[in-house]
């Protein structure tokens, strides 16, 4: 594995594995990165998340160019390149294609309603991408906007993204993310939704503000 570095390597499968585990990206959906330096290491094209192995990861450079690894980079790798360059602070990507957000993503529902305190603290509010092919550039610039200011992001049609500063925060965020689809969802079909009043929402984003400095 000559130019790689095989701790960081490994970190990037662990989470794609685990990814997998809890059920966030069913067969070969999904993909993963983690920037190191001006490097990108990112899960190949067409595997398993969930029989990832750190032989698996593939280096490429920021402008795509592979610079170690067997195998294909994901087909997104696209869409994880102009999210770094955008978002420069941030180390880590996952795109996955967890259930409860898909439904999310299928009926282009955003995330934005004031219902839980975790959602708002972690998460903020969550946009809807339009639908674009899935490895296109369309796609890549469309998702690159909506991330702007946002730290997870449901893509029409497609799936969701979250970022974090490392792999275990973008994880987190993805946890957070079907957590708050789940009871989103299941509140809609039990009937009621009790929204957090404006004084509430404040006092969350002051949090998350904090949080997040």
């Amino acid at each position: 594995m000559s130019g790689i570095n095989e701790q960081f390597s490994r970190v990037v499968a662990q989470s794609a594995n685990l990814t997998y585990q809890k059920g966030l990206s069913p067969g070969t959906a999904g993909n993963i990165s983690a920037r190191f330096g001006d490097s990108i290491y990112i899960t190949p094209s067409g595997k398993c998340l969930g029989e990832v192995t750190l032989h698996d990861i593939v280096v490429i450079d920021m402008e795509g160019n592979v610079i170690a690894g067997a195998l294909k980079p994901s087909s997104e790798k696209l869409m994880h390149l102009e999210i770094y360059k955008a978002r420069p602070e941030i180390t880590a990507i996952i795109h996955a294609h967890p259930p409860k957000s898909s439904v999310l993503a299928v009926s282009k529902t955003p995330l934005n309603k004031p219902l839980l305190a975790e959602t708002i603290i972690v998460l903020g509010e969550v946009p809807v991408c339009d639908f674009a092919p899935p490895g296109s550039e369309k796609l890549a610039l469309t998702v690159k906007n909506q991330m702007l200011k946002n730290d997870a992001a449901i893509l029409a049609n497609h799936g969701v993204i979250t970022i974090g500063k490392t792999l275990i925060e973008a994880f987190y965020k993805l946890e957070t993310l079907e957590f708050s689809a789940e009871v989103y969802i299941t509140s809609k079909i039990f009937g009621k939704q009790a929204l957090l009043s404006k004084e509430n929402v404040k006092d969350l984003i002051d949090i998350r503000n904090c949080v997040h400095k």
